[in-house]
């Protein structure tokens, strides 16, 4: 071989070295690892206390053993509130004793309370915002509601709308409606726009 095929095949060689090593590499690096050979160092954790404007978890929390007694008496909702400690004991004298002779009545208990009432209905929430005349020489009046989702809704007298409000008396400056799932009327206005 002469000098030039010898460099040409020098060249070639140190081609499909580079090629082979490249090939060997890629394959390495898109396989998955084996999760039996994989092993992740132990999480570390540090007693580090968070300052006034950053956020932390505090897993030394979970750890903290806690006593039957202190279970559902934790509010969930309240961040960092502690409960004051228990008052101690007053150390005034006792007042003066009554006489011996005088018979005590237990101190009068509170009323109970029963459950709190139940809250108030919703307001029913339509708005009257038109009319019209059915016939231009009648008197029956043709209602126009609008409810929240800006749906608007043609009514006379007895219709029922959203299978839950009904349309009782309709005049020309309100529309009285009666929410069939409480058993309550409400006067609606008409609203200007």
């Amino acid at each position: 071989m002469s000098k030039p095929e010898q460099r040409k095949a020098q060249f070639f060689i140190l081609l499909v070295i580079v090629l082979g090593i490249t090939l060997f590499l890629g394959y390495r690096m898109n396989r998955t690892p084996n999760p039996i050979v994989v092993q992740a160092d132990a999480p570390k954790f540090s007693a580090i206390t968070a300052s006034q404007g950053e956020a932390r978890i505090r897993l030394d929390l979970l750890d903290k053993k806690t006593t039957d007694e202190d279970l559902g008496r934790k509010n969930l909702f309240t961040f960092g509130v502690k409960q004051p400690p228990p008052a101690p004991p007053s150390k005034t004298p006792p007042g003066p004793q009554p006489p011996s002779n005088v018979i005590s009545m237990p101190p009068a208990q509170p009323p109970r309370v029963g459950p709190p009432p139940p809250p108030p209905p919703p307001p029913i929430p339509l708005k009257y915002v038109g009319f019209a005349f059915i016939e231009p020489n009648s008197k029956a009046l043709i209602a126009t509601l609008l409810d929240d989702q800006q749906r608007h809704f043609n009514a006379v007298e007895g219709d029922v709308y959203m299978g839950r409000y009904r349309v009782v008396r309709v005049t020309d400056t309100a529309v009285e409606v009666e929410d069939l799932e409480f058993n309550r009327k409400q006067t609606l206005p008409l609203v200007k726009q």
